[in-house]
């Protein structure tokens, strides 16, 4: 269940060395003695402070910079260290147009990026669309729930999900760790009063690719959304879909309920995705692996370095 910037690096650099590119990684600028060894800095988090750090050992160094936004509105970096890095960087990797719009919306102006561009999705594993899963929970329904996957935090809207789903009579399944106290004890308060409330903690892949098959909906109705991988995984794995207004994609994919973030809005929704029957979106998925997106980088940085 990792997410953003871990998730995708750890993909990046599995799948990168099978195509026979060097990769080094650093979380702080010291941990090397020399950049001789390295083309290109790739610089994860637009707005976190030590991106910016890298983005000066670029400059001091005479190295290009390829950025992964992973666009975040409350960064720590200023607009100006944010913009003097979208300049200098040869190349700016979206995960999608949507968080391309609202990169472009911290610029005044913004043309001078368009010629870095590039739409670069997050891959999805596999296994999420293979057959043979089958969730068991001792005492609660082995199908046709709605799953929520992620961190129990208040930008996950789990409450409001939770909600929802008791006053629906609608089971609900919640995956992942605490990471917030409002948040845990919002969806304990409900738990308590509901019977079709249920928790587990982060789960392995395998775990994860059982909740899935077990669910009807994934409902992901959180108050914002960058590539979020479990509705993609979701997809794969056959789930009906629900994605928050906030989502900057999959929103106008076919098939795939939208919502906004208040109750009524996610009841709707969650009403409409688990009272049809299960609609495949597989085919929209299945072309989302770490492997087409290994090559096109590759291809990217090859394009900077001539």
């Amino acid at each position: 269940m990792d997410g953003g910037d871990t998730n995708k690096i750890k993909n990046y650099w599995e799948e990168l060395k099978k195509l026979d590119v060097e990769c080094g990684y650093l979380h702080d600028i010291f941990g090397f003695d020399t950049y001789d060894d390295y083309d290109i800095i790739h610089i994860f988090h637009l707005g976190h402070d030590f991106s910016y750090k890298f983005y000066l050992e670029a400059v001091r160094t005479g190295k290009p910079i390829v950025i992964s936004p992973i666009y975040f509105p409350n960064q720590l970096n200023p607009i100006q260290y944010r913009a003097e890095m979208a300049e200098y960087a040869s190349a700016i990797l979206y995960l999608s147009e949507g968080e391309q719009e609202e990169v472009y919306k911290i610029f005044a102006e913004h043309n001078e990026l368009d010629k870095t561009a590039y739409i670069v999705p997050n891959g999805i594993n596999p296994v999420f669309g293979e057959e043979g899963f089958e969730y068991i929970h001792p005492n609660r329904p082995e199908e046709d729930y709605v799953l929520c996957v992620g961190r129990l935090d208040q930008r996950k809207n789990q409450v409001a999900l939770a909600r929802a789903c008791m006053e629906l009579d609608v089971p609900l399944l919640l995956v992942g760790e605490p990471a917030d106290d409002i948040t845990v004890r919002g969806c304990q308060a409900i738990a308590d009063e509901w019977d079709g409330l249920w928790w587990e903690g982060p789960a392995e892949h395998t775990r994860l690719a059982s909740a899935y098959r077990g669910a009807k909906v994934l409902a992901c109705p959180s108050t914002l959304e960058m590539w979020p991988n479990v509705v993609a995984e979701g997809g794969l794995a056959g789930c009906n879909l629900v994605v928050s207004e906030g989502s900057m994609t999959f929103t106008d994919f076919d098939g795939v309920y939208t919502c906004d973030q208040t109750i009524d809005s996610i009841k709707r929704a969650v009403r409409k995705a688990y009272s049809d029957d299960k609609v495949s979106l597989k085919k929209q998925f299945e072309g989302f692996t770490w492997e087409n997106t290994a090559k096109q980088l590759k291809e990217i940085y090859q394009e900077v370095l001539s």
